[in-house]
């Protein structure tokens, strides 16, 4: 009796396992799985600057190779926002983000340059669609919208 009872516990194991894969096949397009990315830039970077008439502002991006977090602080600006990495370049150093909480369904491209230990330039601009985020190309280094390209000083 223990033997059938061993077979038959056996039967069930192989039985579930290839249920089980043959499951997992059939819907690995809706598996996500979330790497991060190795960006060549992390921890705290500021940028400070003036607005004529109203003062300094202070422009903080905080890095991880998973999440950006945006933060402006000012007499005329003051938001903090989170962006998901969804994918990086190294040959053009391009960051493409995806806005988090309020500014869900927002994307963006970041670009980078001239990146040392104690500092990086950093171009950001918004977009509506993803599509939009990977084509833009990096933008030429007198380019002055979306603020231009600024040094932001590691802290």
């Amino acid at each position: 009796m223990k033997k059938i009872s061993f077979s038959a516990a056996l039967l069930l194991a192989i039985t579930f396992s290839f249920s089980v894969a043959a499951h997992n096949r059939n819907n690995d397009s809706k598996i996500e799985i979330s790497t991060a990315l190795n960006l060549p830039v992390s921890g705290v970077y500021e940028w400070d600057f003036e607005i004529p008439g109203l003062g300094t502002e202070k422009s903080t991006i905080t890095f991880s190779n998973t999440i950006v977090l945006q933060e402006m602080k000012g007499k005329a600006y003051n938001t903090k926002y989170r962006m998901k990495v969804v994918s990086y370049d190294s040959k053009t150093k391009k960051i493409v983000l995806e806005g988090v909480d309020s500014k869900k369904g927002k994307y963006y491209a970041m670009f980078l340059k001239d990146i040392t230990s104690k500092s990086t330039m950093i171009y950001k601009a918004e977009f509506e669609t993803k599509s939009d985020a990977d084509k833009f190309a990096r933008p030429a280094d007198d380019n002055k919208e979306n603020h231009g390209w600024n040094i932001y000083t590691k802290k």
